[in-house]
């Protein structure tokens, strides 16, 4: 028995293609043997599973992405790398693992914002499919500014009332709506 192995590159689209190899044996005859090939373009997708439109830039905000295996095969070696764009995240590459077919899996972030304005923030996923690997990325933008904080100051009314217990004929409200200067 003889065992051969050897690469192809697939330009074409999907499907399954019966490319035949010919061999030539002696007496002058030969041998053809259709090969199924199956080409699938499918890949992996980052997906927004809850990345805010707009952030504050006090403090840190948790962004979730979805990674989903849409081919029909395991795929190894996954991981995220290289955020650009917001300002620091709180964790390095990301290694995913494998995941199996059709397989989603989570990961979360934590972002410090840097700078105010519309930011625009990239993820790289690598990934393997066999011996070859594969490249992916999600770009998104994320606003990055200042929130007016409401709060409700409750006004301890019963130390206001006059003896009657009603209150002035003018009337006063029972509490006041402060705002914080914006930052």
């Amino acid at each position: 028995m003889l065992t051969i192995s050897f690469a192809v590159r697939a330009e074409c689209g999907d499907g399954t293609y019966f490319p035949e190899v010919c061999v030539d044996v002696e007496d002058g005859r030969t041998v053809r043997f259709p090969i199924p090939v199956k080409v699938d373009s499918s890949g992996v997708k980052i997906l927004e599973k809850d990345v805010p439109s707009e952030i504050s830039p006090t403090g840190s905000e948790q962004l979730t992405l979805a990674i989903a295996n849409n081919r029909p095969t395991r795929l190894c070696h996954l991981s995220e790398s290289e955020r650009r764009g917001l300002g620091v995240l709180t964790r390095g590459e990301v290694f995913i693992g494998s995941l199996q077919p059709y397989e989603t899996r989570e990961i979360a972030f934590t972002v410090m914002p840097m700078s105010r304005g519309v930011r625009e923030i990239v993820f790289n996923l690598s990934y393997k499919n066999g011996d070859n690997t594969h490249y992916e990325s999600l770009k998104t933008s994320i606003l990055v500014r200042g929130r007016e904080d409401v709060r409700m100051i409750l006004v301890r009314a019963r130390d206001l009332l006059p003896e009657s217990g009603l209150p002035p004929a003018g009337g006063w409200g029972v509490c006041q709506i402060r705002r914080s200067p914006s930052s």
